[in-house]
C-alpha cells in the first residue's frame, strides 16, 4: 500500500492507496506547488483512502460515479477506484482530494472568491466580476507579457493570518475561451491546431488547461500564499475604453460579497460533510492594508495595470 502526505499551506492530507498504480507522479503534477508530496506522517487534517474493491465498508453515497464513504469521527474518505489506470481515474481523485483541501481551509476560516489572480513580488492582486467580465482574460495578458507568477483561477482563498489577509492559490484547471487564445498572440503561438483539437473542453465550450500546462506554455512560476495587495472589480466598459477608480472598503465589500462562493464545487458538495465550517465574513477576512478599484476594460488593459502595480509598490502606502 501506499503511503504519502499531501502538505500545503493550512491543509496536510495523509494519503493511502492499495490501487495496483503509482498516483503520486500525477498528483504532484496537478497539484504543482498547491500541495506537495511529503514522507508519510500520522498526523493530519483529514485522510483519504483509496481501494480497488468495496471490502466490509457500506458505501452508500458516489462521488462522480466512483463508490465514497466519509467518517466524521475518524476523519478519512474512504472510496472505491475501479479499474485499471486511467485518466479519468486520476482526475477523479485529484478533484477529491481538492475538494477535501479547501474544505479544510474553509475550517480553518479562509473564504473563496470566485476570481483570478497574479503575484508581483509576493504580493497578490485579484480579479473579481460578473461571467464573462474577463477576470481569467485579464490574467492571462498580464502573465503572457509581463514577469509576474500565476496564483489562482476560478478558486482563490483569502485567510486572515495574524492581521495580514493572504491568498492562497487552488490547483483548478484554468477554463479559457477560444477567443482569448486567439487575442493573446504569446499564448495562440504556444498551441497547435492539433492540440486545440483534442483538448478538453467543459460545459461551457472552454478550454480546461492544468496549471502545469499553463506554466510550461507560459514560462511562468507559481506563488502558492501570498499577500494580498489590490482588488479589482471588473466591468466591460461602454465606450471601449480602460478606466479605473479607487473605491472605499464598504463600497467594495459590496461588490465583491455575492461573489463569495463555496471552496468545494457544487458537482462535488458530498465533500462538505467531510468537516463542520462556521464561515467568517469577508470584512472579517480583509484587513485595511489593500488598495481597492473598480475596474472598466474592453481589450488588453496590462499597460494600465503595470503603471498601477509599480507606482503603489514604489509607494507602499495602502490607500485606506
Amino acid at each position: 500500500m501506499q503511503k504519502f502526505n499531501l502538505c500545503g499551506e493550512n491543509a496536510n492530507i495523509a494519503v493511502y492507496s492499495n490501487l495496483d498504480y503509482d498516483i503520486i507522479d500525477d498528483l504532484e503534477n496537478m497539484f504543482q506547488k498547491n500541495l506537495t508530496v511529503t514522507d508519510f506522517e500520522k498526523e493530519a487534517d483529514y485522510s483519504v483512502c483509496l481501494f480497488k474493491e468495496k471490502y466490509d465498508l457500506n458505501f452508500s453515497e458516489s462521488l462522480n460515479g466512483y463508490d465514497i464513504f466519509i467518517s466524521k469521527i475518524e476523519k478519512k474518505i474512504y472510496s472505491v477506484v475501479s479499474g485499471e489506470y486511467s485518466e479519468d481515474n486520476i482526475l477523479y481523485i485529484k478533484r477529491l482530494i481538492e475538494s477535501l483541501r479547501n474544505r479544510i481551509l474553509e475550517s480553518k476560516g479562509a473564504i473563496f472568491l470566485h476570481g483570478a489572480s497574479i503575484s508581483i513580488d509576493g504580493k497578490t492582486a485579484i480579479f473579481i466580476g460578473d461571467n464573462n467580465a474577463g477576470k481569467t482574460t485579464t490574467m492571462l495578458n498580464y502573465l503572457a507579457k509581463e514577469k509576474v507568477k500565476y496564483v489562482s483561477n476560478d478558486r482563490v482563498a483569502l485567510i486572515n493570518q495574524n492581521g495580514v489577509t493572504k491568498v492562497i492559490g487552488s490547483p483548478t484547471n484554468i477554463g479559457i475561451r477560444l477567443q482569448s487564445i486567439e487575442e493573446n498572440q504569446r499564448l495562440r503561438s504556444k498551441f497547435s491546431a492539433e492540440e486545440i483539437k483534442n483538448a478538453r473542453f467543459d460545459s461551457r465550450t472552454r478550454m480546461s488547461l492544468s496549471v502545469q500546462k499553463l506554466k510550461e506554455k507560459l514560462n511562468i512560476e507559481e506563488e502558492p500564499i501570498s499577500d494580498l495587495q489590490w482588488l479589482f472589480y471588473l466591468q466591460h466598459s461602454q465606450n471601449g475604453e480602460c478606466c479605473m477608480k479607487s473605491v472605499g472598503k464598504e463600497e467594495m465589500l459590496s461588490k465583491i460579497s455575492p461573489h463569495i462562493v463555496d471552496g468545494v464545487f457544487k458537482k462535488n458538495a458530498i465533500i462538505n460533510k467531510s468537516l463542520d465550517v462556521s464561515r467568517n465574513s469577508l470584512e472579517d477576512v480583509l484587513n485595511n492594508n489593500v488598495y481597492m478599484y473598480e475596474f472598466k476594460q474592453d481589450g488588453d488593459c496590462t499597460p494600465m495595470l503595470k503603471n498601477i502595480f509599480l507606482k503603489q509598490r514604489e509607494e507602499e502606502v495602502p490607500i485606506l
